[in-house]
C-alpha cells in the first residue's frame, strides 16, 4: 500500500537547548491530546541526531538535533489528509514547548506493508 512517511527534524541550535528525552516526553503528551480531539494517534520513532552546519545558522559543537519518523498506516488512518492535519498539530505542539526551535520537515510516498500482531 502507498502511504506516507514524514521525517521531522528538530534542531538544537542557537541557544535553544534540548534533547531526544525532551522530544519523545512531548511528542507522547501531544499525540496523546490529538487522539483525543481527533481519533488520530501520530505514531513516532524518535532518534537522536548530529549536525553538521555552517555558524550562520548559530551552530556550534554542541548542536545537535532530534529526528521523529512518522509513517501514516493507511489501514489504521485511511484518510491522509486527517493524518497530515494531525501530525501537523502534533508538530506544531511540540515546536511551541520546546521554544519555537527551527524545524525541518520532509515527507515522501512509500510503499508501506503492515502486519498486525
Amino acid at each position: 500500500m502507498m502511504t506516507e512517511r514524514y521525517m521531522i527534524n528538530f534542531y538544537s541550535v542557537g541557544g535553544k537547548p534540548f534533547c531526544m528525552k525532551d522530544v519523545t516526553q512531548l511528542w507522547a503528551a501531544a499525540a496523546a491530546n490529538e487522539k483525543a480531539s481527533s481519533g488520530c494517534f501520530v505514531n513516532a520513532v524518535v532518534d537522536k541526531t548530529v549536525l553538521i552546519c555552517d555558524a550562520d545558522y548559530s551552530c556550534g559543537d554542541d548542536s545537535s538535533g532530534v529526528r521523529v519518523v512518522s509513517t501514516r498506516n493507511p489501514v489504521i488512518d485511511e484518510n491522509s489528509r486527517n493524518y497530515f492535519d494531525s501530525i501537523t498539530r502534533v508538530i506544531l505542539e511540540v515546536k511551541k514547548r520546546l521554544d519555537n526551535p527551527p524545524v525541518g520537515i520532509t515527507i515522501v510516498s512509500v510503499n508501506y506493508y503492515y502486519f498486525q500482531g
